[in-house]
């Protein structure tokens, strides 16, 4: 049986290029993830200590 954690199969990655490595899509959804974040600010009146991201699922922050 293996010894790894849990957390050895979820990714974690610091900057969006590292998710999409095309400029355009970089740039594309560089802005989706601004509006989000911003708007997450509007309504909290913080901006959100980390994103979870879970493709084909539901983007969940906080």
């Amino acid at each position: 049986m293996s010894s790894s954690s849990s957390f050895d199969a979820v990714p974690a990655v610091k900057t969006l290029a590292e998710i999409y490595p095309s400029s355009a899509a970089l740039a594309e959804q560089g802005v989706r993830w601004d509006n989000l974040a911003t708007r997450f600010e509007e309504i909290y009146g913080r901006k959100p200590a980390f994103v979870a991201r879970a493709p084909g699922r539901v983007n969940i922050i906080g």
